[in-house]
């Protein structure tokens, strides 16, 4: 647009040819709208980010410019054939224009794009020694250039792959401008007739292009490294995060664990402790009646010790024949029905032949700890041998005489009574005997 208004606007306007003035317009109509159809298909066809930002959108930006630019080529050139020169269009002419548009589209914009990349870049610590031997070599191949023209190019490889690999983007970008200007500058001070007669005239521009799209796309390579570096190095400080918070709660809920197993021993040593301490038999038994534990109490009380007794079935051991039944009937319906507690009372003959009569506190549980959960029966016992004895002599003394071993009036009365009252029920006489011992006074 400002090459065209600065011909409509010229003072000797008049004296230039309508041909060349529409030729000018419509050269940067093309030019313009080239550029214009190029960024907005780049823009619709990505979500975000320029065409440095990274190596896919980097390739169809290329794509994109590669044929937008093929098909500006053919408009300029039939453009200039129509109202300039009106000879057929050759390839070679094509192909100039063609390469020489793309590599203006790929290498100035890039610098622009650089740019912006630049804020949000991920510093790659280059050591400066090794920017000061880059910069060296620059200078160097400079000077071999301006002795002998042809080696620029083969010198400008090596720089522009080193700048790609090892230093930012601007860096790289701004390297591939200043080279693309010198490489400009010396083809334009030599003879490249004689240097390139085998090869058609747009050789170098190729060969120059595939140079710079070679450089840029290891740049985008390197950038889209480096992104992934640090969003791995970022995903393992997190993921670094998560296990040591796991880790810690893994440590956390051990630690508890410890302490629970800890508490349970201690409170497993400590009923173990009551158990075989207890100073009353304390029996276990399971659910066919069979002794599981026996404490110490219980070996002093019925003289079997631990091994003799463990295994062997309670009842047929150590209660009476007359009693088993209902003794088996006892165990049978606490296992059963679940009742916590019931009391019984019974004889339980020891090891040497004595019989204590033993009052059990029956008390029904689960052992978590066994497989198959069977029910167990707990008894707690008291022996009250020594107590029924006692009682039984206290009812003798307030019955009997002791003297005679004769029923007294207390013991007559009952008696007396009982008999009236079944008499009575049964609709019966009952007879009394009075009988009268002479000098008894003498003896009571």
């Amino acid at each position: 647009f400002i090459s065209t208004f600065s011909v409509w606007l010229l003072p000797n306007y008049q004296e230039i040819s309508l041909d060349i003035a529409i030729f000018t317009t419509l050269q940067s109509i093309g030019i313009t709208l080239q550029s214009f159809v190029i960024y907005r298909s780049f823009k619709q066809s990505v979500a975000a980010g320029n065409p440095l930002s990274n190596s896919q959108n980097l390739i169809l930006y290329i794509g994109l410019t590669s044929v937008i630019s093929a098909i500006t080529a053919l408009l300029l050139i039939i453009n200039y054939n129509s109202f300039i020169d009106d000879r057929d269009i050759s390839t070679s002419i094509y192909f100039n224009t063609f390469f020489a548009n793309l590599i203006g589209l790929i290498i100035l914009p890039t610098l622009v794009f650089a740019t912006q990349n630049h804020s949000y870049r991920i510093k790659q610590n280059t050591h400066p020694l090794e920017w000061f031997i880059w910069l060296s070599s620059a200078i160097l191949a400079g000077y071999i250039s301006s002795i002998s023209h042809y080696s620029f190019v083969l010198l400008v490889i090596p720089l522009l792959m080193w700048a790609s690999t090892r230093f930012n983007q601007l860096t790289c970008c701004a390297s591939i401008v200043v080279s693309t200007l010198l490489i400009s500058f010396e083809l334009n001070s030599i003879d490249s007739s004689t240097f390139l007669s085998h090869f058609p005239s747009y050789t170098i521009p190729i060969g120059w292009l595939l140079l710079v799209l070679t450089t840029l796309y290891f740049s985008a390579l390197r950038m889209d490294q480096k992104r992934i570096e640090a969003n791995l190095e970022e995903m393992v400080q997190q993921r670094t995060q998560d296990l040591l918070g796991a880790n810690q709660e893994l440590r956390d809920e051990v630690f508890i664990r410890e302490q629970a197993e800890q508490s349970l021993l201690n409170s497993s040593k400590r009923y173990k402790a009551l158990f075989e301490t207890a100073g009353i038999p304390i029996i276990v038994l399971d659910a066919k009646f069979r002794i599981k534990q026996w404490n110490t109490a219980a070996e002093l009380q019925f003289t079997y010790t631990k091994e003799q007794v463990l295994g062997n079935n309670f009842i047929d051991m150590f209660i009476p024949e007359s009693k088993q039944d209902e003794t088996a009937w006892k165990f049978t319906k606490v296992l059963e029905s679940g009742i916590t507690k019931e009391n019984l009372e019974n004889d339980i003959v020891s090891s040497d032949g004595l019989t204590h009569t033993m009052l059990w506190n029956l008390n029904y549980f689960s052992d978590h700890d066994d497989p198959k959960k069977q029910n167990q029966l707990l008894l707690i016992g008291q022996n009250i041998s020594d107590i029924r004895k006692t009682q039984n002599q206290l009812h003798y003394l307030a019955h009997f005489d002791a003297l005679t071993d004769t029923a007294n009036r207390r013991l007559f009365e009952d008696r007396c009574a009982q008999a009236i009252q079944s008499a009575m029920r049964h609709k019966h006489q009952i007879a009394l005997i009075g009988l009268d011992i002479d000098h008894f006074k003498l003896i009571n």
